[in-house]
């Protein structure tokens, strides 16, 4: 595109180029903006190459792409989505952090403005927001093939902030370390339930996902006092015949969370399953346990505090590890042990 604008008698790339990547735009961009990868960081590089693209013609004199447009408005609110209050990005499927700056330069580019998106519902996740809690949730399926590619196995996971302050995170992927990210793509690296020690998603060794999460469910439930959200996913079920379902619940205030793990099977298993139900905390999160070790308090650096109950199970505290922000960062994890 860039040789058919910038060459005399080559106009002929560009129509191909502009055919081309109407067909990429077909297949990458979602109907409700976000990527085909579930990565927001591959979002917001999709999007900088289509500013950049129409900065372009623009430039060049030539017709603006109806195609471009259409996608930069839709990819500029998804990508808003993705966004907390420190202006930094989710940690979610190969995502990182990301530049606060370049975020919001592509945004203001972008021209996004308006209410913030609740739901992607073509690429799975819900925003839930009450008060100064914000909770971003995981419960698309997973992409068809390439796209899978790089993708975690982490169905029903969930990060949440308070306020401007990062609460529960997943623990992100490396930028260069095929061996990093073998674990960090694993369900037991992010904030949902894992089975038999198993991943939800079978990672195999070309990067590519084999068993995959095909028929996720999801119901959402708003007002203004509170949000319900209840979800479902069949990873596990071609294993075990174990149907996952997590309900979320947040109030009015943004204070008060409450969340619930069912496990559905039609026969019993021969042999009792190990069941780990983790919580991922970010480094700057100060997390004990209280109560003989049956609860935990969280401290997080503005002095603000949360308490952590649970039923079923036994908490522990173990030790995790963050690489959202770039680099390597010890940290902790609660843990609900059980069978």
């Amino acid at each position: 595109l860039y040789a058919g604008l910038a060459l005399p008698n080559h106009e002929q790339h560009i129509h191909k180029a502009l055919e081309l990547l109407k067909k990429q735009i077909q297949q990458q961009i979602l109907s409700d903006g976000g990527h085909v990868s579930r990565n927001p960081e591959n979002l917001l590089q999709s999007l900088i190459i289509l500013l950049d693209i129409r900065s372009a013609l623009t430039a060049a004199g030539y017709p603006a792409s109806e195609h471009v447009q259409y996608a930069i408005d839709r990819a500029g609110p998804a990508l808003r989505f993705f966004i907390y209050n420190d202006k930094n990005m989710a940690v979610m499927h190969g995502s990182s952090e990301s530049e606060s700056n370049l975020i919001d330069s592509v945004l203001a580019q972008a021209g996004v403005r308006g209410k913030i998106l609740s739901s992607l519902p073509s690429t799975g996740y819900e925003r839930i927001s009450q008060g100064r809690s914000l909770i971003i949730f995981d419960h698309g399926k997973s992409p068809k093939w390439p796209h899978d590619k790089n993708q975690h196995a982490s169905p029903l996971s969930f990060e949440m902030a308070y306020a401007k302050e990062r609460l529960f995170v997943s623990c992100g992927a490396h930028a260069i370390s095929d061996d990093w990210n073998e674990s960090l793509r694993s369900t037991a690296a992010h904030n949902t339930l894992c089975i038999d020690h198993r991943n939800a998603c079978e990672i195999r060794a070309d990067g590519h996902l084999g068993r995959k999460v095909n028929q996720p469910f999801i119901k959402r439930q708003e007002d203004r006092k509170a949000c319900l959200v209840e979800a479902s996913h069949d990873g596990y079920l071609s294993l075990n015949g174990i149907t996952h379902t997590r309900r979320l619940f947040l109030c009015e205030q943004g204070t008060d969370l409450r969340g619930e793990d069912t496990l559905e099977c039609v026969t019993s298993p021969s042999n009792p399953l190990d069941i780990a139900v983790r919580f991922h905390v970010h480094p700057r999160v100060m997390v004990s346990l209280v109560q003989n070790e049956t609860e935990a308090l969280l401290r997080l650096p503005s002095g603000a505090g949360w308490r952590f109950h649970h039923t079923g199970g036994t908490l522990t505290l173990e030790n995790s590890i963050y690489l959202g922000s770039g680099e390597i960062r010890k940290t902790k994890q609660l843990v609900i042990h059980g069978q």
